[in-house]
């Protein structure tokens, strides 16, 4: 039974060490969420009109600045101009070491748009800085489906 426990205990000091590595190497891949899908799981919320989703991806600064009902219009907004969400990918476009941007293809079934979001790392964990970035899409109207003949 002594041995059990003193297993448990240099299994757990082992893992501790390892998270603590790699925290301290300032992870941001392995334990932590990609930035990019940070992005992309921002702008489905927005999307879907899930706006507390949508905040608790914000930076803490642009969480105090950005209040619940900005967030509704900022979704209204979004929806109107880009209509149902086919598709979105993030990638990433310049990257510091606490900060980044992602560049967002966004398809939808009104326009499609390729927004630059910017993100901060805080607390280890990548938040959007500007909510309204997703916004600045003065992409063309999508082209029409029709079949041209």
């Amino acid at each position: 039974m002594k041995d059990l426990a003193s297993a448990v205990g240099l299994v757990a000091l082992s893992l501790g060490l390892v998270a603590g590595a790699v925290r301290g190497l300032g992870d941001d891949e392995i334990l932590v969420v990609p930035p990019e899908n940070v992005v992309q799981e921002f702008i489905r919320a927005l999307a879907l009109g899930q706006t507390g989703a949508a905040r608790d991806k914000l930076s803490r600064d642009a969480e105090r600045a950005t209040s619940s009902a900005e967030m509704r219009r900022l979704s209204a907004d979004f929806r109107a101009r880009i209509g149902r969400l086919d598709e979105v990918e993030g990638s990433v476009a310049r990257r510091g070491r606490d900060t980044t941007v992602v560049r967002a293809r966004i398809t939808g079934e009104r326009s499609n748009a390729e927004p630059l979001v910017s993100l901060v790392r805080e607390s280890g964990e990548w938040g959007v800085v500007r909510a309204a970035d997703v916004l600045a899409i003065d992409a063309p109207p999508r082209a029409s489906r029709e079949v041209q003949r």
